[in-house]
């Protein structure tokens, strides 16, 4: 919660708590009464309202209406003791909602980085030319492509803090009806910062930095893993993060254009063999995505078509890493464009991978990630067949207690997010440790200081993680 909603509560809880027990007026009373009252305007000001704080509204209102009336709920000894405890009951159930609400649905904090460098964001729009999009209305038109970049920056200047969500207004309900929530459920995310800087100015003194490129997972986002990608970055990574159109929940274009999640990419009803080729075309579709993103980058470090990256990439040390769905596009472009060096996937959905991928493998370093819960057997058979094949240095590990969104930010929208499935029971900071320090260990020595096929991650620091072969 944010600092004037905790005071906003806090004074309205001792409030209550008075005009419910006190006979007589005090000057102190009279101070807590307006503060509190003046405490909501502050808040709303200062950090935005939302919904979930509007019982907290309505009941200092109404405190301070009864203060001003001059009556206490005692105050008058002709009122029946029945009518005087059920007003209380009535306060207080209004003031456990008033707390209950803002603290089960926060504002989403995410974690400072930990890297030695600021991290700064931007949204390129891509347009490839040359690929027709079978999945937009008009499958005629171009793909169009939003790619997310986070990058090493330069400290302080004017820059502000990014929004976790660019488009909030439109994204989060579309995240609602995709968790099966109301669909204002969480429009406060409008109000969650990121903790990189809006279009600032890239770092240049420690260029040129290696590429990271990020897959999300279907009917995901490209900010779902932002958490990952501000520490990455802050270690000296430039990640490119592609919302893949259509299979995304949605995409809202820089002239308002909103491409909604199409639900023909993965249509229901097909049989076995059916629902395979259109699961391997949407691989192939976002592998490809990569594919242009990754040549777009080499423009940009080109200084085409904007100059912030001019000289500051490292073209020659690319890793991939996705989630999901995401991640079998990973594992798909990377046994297709010899341009990947490593490739790190998160509960990756094998059944997007071409059977000419499994049975090739990769010959580069992998990482693979599991939730303890997410994995089915069909689909650890397939990859079963695909680690066989793997030339390259392959490492498989588990993390007990988590679920398959624990690979994102998701499960900071609310402390109930085991109880809602959106995680598993290992507490969301150990995650986010646990995540971010094997993902900047393994691309640190994959691409930054590789030493031939091998690494080694710190695992004897977190007995919640174990390998299997």
């Amino acid at each position: 919660m944010r600092l004037f909603e905790i005071l906003t509560l806090l004074l309205l809880s001792i409030n209550v708590i008075w005009i419910s027990l006190d006979r007589k007026r005090r000057a102190l009373h009279t101070i807590l009464v307006w503060i509190g009252a003046l405490m909501p305007v502050l808040q709303i000001i200062l950090e935005g309202p939302r919904w979930q704080m509007i019982p907290a509204y309505a009941l200092t209102a109404i405190v301070l209406i009864a203060w001003l009336m001059g009556r206490g709920l005692d105050r008058s000894e002709k009122r029946p003791p029945a009518l005087r405890w059920g007003m209380r009951s009535l306060l207080f159930l209004i003031l456990i909602i008033s707390i209950s609400l803002p603290v089960i649905l926060p504002v989403p904090g995410l974690q400072a980085p930990g890297g030695e460098y600021a991290v700064g964001t931007t949204t390129l729009h891509l347009i490839d030319h040359d690929r027709n999009d079978p999945y937009a209305p008009d499958p005629s038109m171009a793909r169009e492509l939003l790619v997310q970049v986070w990058y090493p920056a330069e400290a302080g200047g004017s820059a502000e803090y990014a929004p976790w969500m660019e488009s909030a207004a439109i994204v989060a309900p579309r995240i609602a009806a995709w968790l099966d929530l109301p669909s204002f459920f969480l429009n406060h995310l409008r109000l969650a910062e990121s903790n990189a800087l809006l279009d600032a100015r890239a770092l240049d003194s420690a260029a040129p930095y290696p590429v990271l490129l990020f897959s999300h997972g279907y009917g995901g986002f490209r900010a779902q893993n932002t958490n990952q990608a501000q520490e990455l970055a802050s270690h000296g990574f430039i990640v490119f993060a592609v919302e893949h159109t259509y299979g995304a929940v949605v995409t809202v274009f820089p002239d308002g254009r909103v491409a909604d999640h199409n639900p023909d990419t993965l249509p229901d009803g097909l049989s076995d063999q059916e629902s395979l080729e259109a699961t391997r075309a949407l691989g192939e579709q976002w592998a490809r995505d990569l594919g242009f993103a990754l040549h777009t980058i080499d423009d940009l470090n080109d200084g085409q078509p904007v100059d912030i990256f001019h000289g500051l990439i490292d073209t020659a040390s690319v890793g991939v890493y996705g989630h999901s769905t995401g991640g079998g596009a990973a594992i798909e472009f990377c046994t297709q464009d010899q341009r990947c060096d490593a490739v790190l996937t998160m509960d990756p959905y094998m059944k997007p991978v071409s059977a000419q991928s499994l049975e090739t493998g990769l010959s580069v370093p992998a990482l693979h990630m599991f939730s303890e819960g997410w994995p089915s057997e069909e689909n650890m058979s397939r990859f079963d067949v695909f680690a066989q094949a793997s030339a390259g240095r392959l490492m498989s590990i588990t993390i007990a207690g988590t679920e398959h969104y624990d690979f994102s930010d998701l499960p900071l929208l609310t402390p109930l997010a085991h109880t809602i499935g959106l995680k598993g029971p290992l507490p969301g900071p150990r995650v986010i440790e646990i995540l971010n320090t094997l993902s900047v260990s393994f691309f640190e020595q994959t691409l930054m200081i590789p030493v031939g096929p091998g690494y080694t991650l710190p695992l004897e620091h977190f007995p919640e993680v174990s390998l299997f072969p």
